[in-house]
């Protein structure tokens, strides 16, 4: 259980550094278009998290499309290795097939991280 949640520091931190800099950039975004009501500044904290969450989330979500070959017809559109090697598209996704198949851990860091912020935007909502 250990090695699937805690396998890459750098890609948590990495994630949480993401999820901050949204965070900080929701709240300067509000702060400068609105007055200063306690109330307001209590739930821009909540908008902040949440939107930072969800952002998160839908990155990992396209992490998982491309996890399963969504955006494969894309990279090999742009890729290097069609026009050396002259490689079909078939043989591209199965290539790729692989290395998802290798490295299945990488998606994880987007949810957990994800679901600390959408979580600590559900309990800043509830308590105050």
């Amino acid at each position: 259980m250990k090695k699937i949640f805690f396998h890459s520091p750098i890609k948590y931190l990495t994630c949480l550094l993401i999820g901050f800099c949204l965070f900080f950039l929701y709240l300067s975004i509000q702060s400068s278009t609105s007055g200063s009501k306690v109330w307001g500044i209590i739930f821009y904290y909540v908008d902040a998290s949440f939107v930072a969450g969800g952002t998160l989330l839908c990155f990992g979500l396209l992490a998982v499309v491309n996890h399963f070959g969504g955006f494969d017809i894309f990279t090999y559109l742009t890729s290097k290795e069609k026009r050396n090697f002259r490689m079909t598209l078939t043989d591209y996704s199965d290539k790729k097939r692989t290395e998802h198949n290798n490295n299945k851990m990488r998606l994880v860091p987007y949810f957990v991280v994800a679901a600390l912020f959408i979580a600590t935007s559900l309990i800043l909502m509830l308590f105050l």
